[in-house]
């Protein structure tokens, strides 16, 4: 496994648990597994715990200088609804944490978002609907990676839509692109762990390659591709979970 960590963010909203995932890369790409060196990278040196405070650019006593996950974190708080419940960030290469495949950290966490705080939870779009963010990649034949945001959007700034069942209506359109442009702004991911600074000693984000299925390290990170930035695509409906289809009942005679 290379020096690529997958950063799990897990959430809870109205009981409801889920979480979007990020990749940082430590200076540039090696096959050498990932290693506590590269966590400390990730992490900060002498950052113990994540909280409501460090993780909150306006807070005195913000670390996002200092540690790429704190810029993650605050990142997606900016971008993720107040009545949004952090319960933990989770590092690792992407497969099962331990021995023989590599490092991996986990810090529980207990803050909320920072967005729509004057939107009640009942005023929060459904974790069906989930705002769609594309990672821009560095470079030719690379393909987008895609954020796909829950509880990041009031029921105000949707509407219903013809090919996929939802879009942002066209005069909220605005108000969401400038959320993303703050929290990128704020939360220094963008000048801080966004190129330039790639083949440098330093991490950065990027859209992590896996092995396919059927491969023999099937999952595996073999490959990554930096990201320049991100953009706002549209709000898009996504598939909850349904229950075991029953089967049709012969129709009586």
């Amino acid at each position: 496994m290379p020096n690529v960590a997958l950063i799990v963010v897990d959430k809870v909203f109205s009981g409801k648990k889920f979480s979007n995932t990020y990749a940082l890369q430590h200076g540039p790409f090696t096959a050498t597994p990932l290693n506590n060196a590269n966590l400390v990278a990730f992490i900060g040196l002498d950052v113990f715990a994540f909280t409501g405070d460090n993780t909150d650019p306006s807070d005195p006593l913000w670390i996002g200088a200092d540690s790429p996950v704190a810029r993650i974190l605050a990142f997606d708080r900016l971008m993720t609804a107040a009545s949004v419940g952090y319960t933990r960030v989770y590092l690792s290469d992407g497969k099962t944490p331990g021995e023989p495949t590599g490092a991996f950290a986990t810090f529980p966490l207990s803050f909320g978002g920072l967005a729509l705080t004057s939107t009640g939870p009942e005023d929060v779009a459904p974790l069906n609907i989930a705002l769609q963010i594309n990672r821009v990649p560095i470079g030719f034949s690379q393909r987008q990676g895609r954020i796909q945001m829950r509880a990041a959007l009031a029921k105000q700034e949707i509407e219903p839509f013809t090919d996929d069942g939802v879009s942002l209506k066209p005069s909220t359109a605005d108000d969401v692109q400038a959320r993303l442009v703050n929290a990128m702004s704020n939360s220094l991911i963008k000048t801080n762990t966004m190129l330039p600074g790639a083949d440098a000693d330093q991490p950065y984000i990027v859209i992590p390659k896996f092995r396919p299925k059927g491969h023999a390290e099937e999952g595996a990170i073999f490959g990554a591709t930096p990201v320049s930035d991100f953009t706002i695509s549209d709000a898009i409906g996504r598939q909850t979970k349904r229950g075991r289809k029953e089967k049709a009942s012969a129709p009586t005679p």
